[in-house]
């Protein structure tokens, strides 16, 4: 840390890290005790969800592209936009095919395969290690076709194809009216998972089980956890003038954590001890995470998804190796999926940065050995429009999703991808496909691989939908 005397604005900033580290340690704290008194078993192997969340809405019909006979409605309805049909990297689809009786054949964009030396996803989609999860989207229970969607006989999620009101829907699989302080199912899921985490006192009991690399999101939260806040850049503490680890800085730091409490005060004393176990948790991380050694060459440069699951590899070895953790949930997240305009060099851009991201990451997990423990998947606002507005697409429902790991039953499609058609019996208008997978199944998967066995607690709408495994985690 520089001896330099810090800017008004980091001074702030580091402020709000510290209080939100706090909240977040402090109610975590709180809620393993409770869980360790009702429940002390634990698990004894190590797991971690990586959400990587595509903020915007992913086209990802030109993420997963239609070849041989059905390329031409394909290229009818996308026009400028379509993914030349030479371009596309061919993947085997066998499995998908003998499930749904669907011989379509299918292709990833080129820029997933950008890069293969070092990144890129349909080397990891050949290795076996990714998944394509088709048409997945918000729903409160099965819309079986257009019909069904304009008879209002059936409940759908509120203010569909709105940014906002569609990341939270993903984000808390709640389609309760004002769903606005529904708590994630991220967050659910720590509730329910939480007890694994109580192993003999080796956790650091102030370090949430839900960490966010890209500040507060519902995904995370819930009632009693609140997850810890991390930046990319490392383990946030608040920067204070003076050498580091000086006396001049432990001075200022009891001096400053002194002003935040009021003498007799429930919540002024409340905001001084959580400042002060974020200090702690700061200063008991930040050596160990700064240690950690990774193979940074194996990230593309300058990449913002990069840098953040970088931080997650770093975090992952402190949590298994140091303190003993054995659950945790992470979110990154990727902007600028929101393509209206210029979408051929926008997306080719990004697929590029988050096929080789991921290359990357799971890279590293397998350096750590627990390329099986690791499971990273992606979610996005929604699909997009099948149909080209002239450069871009526009808001939709139902989108494709990538599941990667060494557990994931890769190599092959899941879920069932719509007739890629305008005006097909699962088109809302424009392209905007009704999912046939909800988010609800999607997450029951990974929660079950997780280790978890209150479903419904974790995901409350399951039972309205068939299937609560996909079949898509082969660990």
């Amino acid at each position: 840390m520089s001896n330099a005397t810090p800017s008004r604005r980091q001074f702030l900033s580091g402020c709000a890290a510290l209080g939100a580290a706090g909240a977040s340690a402090t109610l975590a704290n709180l809620f393993h005790v409770s869980q360790a008194v009702a429940a002390t078993s634990s698990a004894t192997d190590y797991k971690a969800l990586v959400c990587v969340f595509l903020l915007g809405g992913n086209d990802s019909y030109n993420m997963l592209v239609p070849l041989g006979g059905a390329y031409g409605d394909y290229l009818t309805a996308r026009g400028t936009i379509a993914v030349p049909e030479a371009a596309a990297i061919p993947i085997g689809t066998a499995g998908y095919a003998g499930r749904t009786f669907d011989s379509r054949a299918f292709g990833l964009h080129p820029a997933l395969g950008a890069g293969e030396a070092n990144g890129g996803l349909s080397a990891l989609y050949a290795d076996g290690c990714m998944a394509m999860l088709a048409n997945v989207g918000t729903l409160i229970e099965p819309v079986r076709d257009v019909d069904d969607y304009q008879s209002g006989a059936r409940r759908l999620p509120d203010y569909l194809f709105a940014h906002n009101h569609q990341q939270l829907q993903w984000q808390t699989a709640d389609g309760s009216p004002g769903g606005q302080g529904a708590a994630g199912w991220g967050g659910r899921l720590a509730q329910e998972m939480v007890r694994h985490n109580a192993n003999g006192g080796t956790l650091l009991p102030e370090l949430s089980m839900n960490i966010s690399l890209s500040g507060q999101h519902a995904f995370l939260g819930a009632d009693s956890v609140i997850p810890y806040t991390m930046s990319a850049s490392g383990i946030e503490r608040l920067a204070l003038p003076g050498a580091e680890g000086s006396v001049r800085q432990a001075t200022l730091r009891r001096a400053l954590l002194g002003l935040l409490g009021v003498p007799n005060h429930l919540m002024g004393d409340h905001l001084a001890a959580t400042k002060q176990r974020a200090d702690n948790v700061a200063e008991l991380l930040s050596g160990a995470y700064d240690a950690t050694a990774l193979d940074t060459t194996l990230y593309p440069a300058e990449s913002s998804l990069g840098a953040q699951l970088q931080a997650v590899a770093r975090m992952i070895d402190v949590s298994r190796n140091q303190l003993g953790v054995r659950r945790q949930i992470y979110l990154c997240t990727l902007g600028g999926w929101d393509t209206h305009a210029d979408q051929n060099a926008r997306q080719g851009a990004l697929l590029a940065e988050l096929g080789q991201a991921l290359h990357a990451f799971h890279a590293s997990t397998r350096a750590m050995g627990i390329g099986a423990e690791v499971t990273t998947f992606t979610a996005s606002d929604f699909g997009r429009s099948f149909n080209s507005n002239g450069d871009g697409s526009d808001h939709g429902w139902g989108g494709h999703q990538i599941i990667v790991g060494d557990a994931v039953a890769g190599g092959d499609l899941y879920g069932q991808v719509p007739e890629l058609r305008l005006g097909s019996a699962m088109d809302t208008g424009r392209g905007r496909f009704i999912p046939s997978t909800a988010v609800d199944q999607y997450a029951a998967t990974l929660a079950r691989w997780f280790g978890a066995t209150d479903l419904a607690t974790v995901m409350p709408n399951l039972a309205s939908f068939g299937a609560s495994d996909l079949g898509f985690m082969a660990g």
